[in-house]
């Protein structure tokens, strides 16, 4: 299978080195992102830039890597949006970490304009798609994942067929939740071993050896460091985003868990303190 070009809407931490893999290849790079000074760089390395419902129409795969469940429908139904006239066939990949029933609206709309929605959100942060190491955690058919592929190659070390339309989002958050309760569990281990006298590196060593501390918590666990050398304000600045996403997360997972009749305690407590675990506030 080949393709003549793809699309990738969203140019931000993960969605801009996701989006640089698609320079280069066969087919050709089509991007957006709603501030356009993110489009220049693309623009002088040879890419087209264009307005989601331009690049719907000529594209056969479309990425869309953006913050939300009010970005991806902006994204897809707003005025100038991927389903205003769409190149029929077209495949939309959701990477964006959103609700499952956002995942199932969007297709049912697209579905009516001849295009397939998947959800196929990633893990492995900005430093894994500079790498090419992502891991995609894919929802839908087997036919329309396959052409999907082609733009998921670019940046995949693992491509993971969760199951049908939304099973890749289940994936993500299940995953997410994980993944927030390590930061927490090593935030405050590293607040016990300091108070202790022990030097961070030593803990780091040990939980690098035994597998408690894997390189993304390691790398977490800095913010620790870098706190007393910005101002306030500054660093406030820094992880405000990172709690935003990270509180969006853990909101969607804990909907998810109440709509399937779970009680998540841990997920509960990860939720109410993931702020000031990013901040560095306890």
């Amino acid at each position: 299978m080949t393709l003549q070009k793809v699309g990738f809407i969203g140019l931000g931490n993960i969605g801009k080195p996701m989006a640089k893999n698609l320079l280069g290849q066969s087919f050709g790079a089509v991007v957006f992102d709603v501030f356009p000074a993110a489009c220049e760089e693309f623009k002088a390395a040879g890419a087209e830039v264009a307005t989601p419902a331009e690049m719907a129409a000529q594209c056969e795969v479309i990425g869309v890597c953006v913050r939300d469940d009010k970005d991806v429908e902006n994204v897809l139904t707003g005025a100038d949006g991927i389903l205003t006239n769409p190149k029929p066939g077209l495949v939309v990949a959701i990477h964006s970490t959103v609700r499952l029933e956002t995942v199932h609206r969007m297709a049912e709309l697209a579905a009516k304009k001849q295009v397939s929605v998947i959800d196929a959100p990633i893990t492995g942060g900005a430093g894994g798609a500079e790498k090419r190491t992502l891991c995609y955690m894919v929802g839908g058919d087997e036919a329309t994942i396959e052409k999907a592929k082609l733009l998921f190659n670019t940046s995949a070390k693992e491509i993971v067929h969760a199951g049908g339309l939304g099973c890749g989002m289940a994936l993500k958050l299940a995953n997410n939740m994980m993944t927030y309760a390590k930061f927490t569990c090593g935030y405050e281990a590293m607040r016990l071993a300091k108070s202790a006298g022990i030097k961070p590196e030593l803990l780091k060593q040990v939980g690098a050896a035994n597998g408690n501390i894997p390189e993304h918590v390691s790398q977490f666990l800095l913010l620790m460091e870098v706190k007393p050398q910005l101002k306030p304000e500054d660093f406030a600045k820094l992880v405000s985003g990172y709690i935003a996403v990270a509180e969006k997360d853990l909101t969607v997972a804990l909907e998810l868990a109440r709509a399937n009749g779970l009680t998540l305690p841990q997920a509960e407590n990860s939720l109410e303190l993931i702020a000031k675990v990013y901040g560095c506030e306890y």
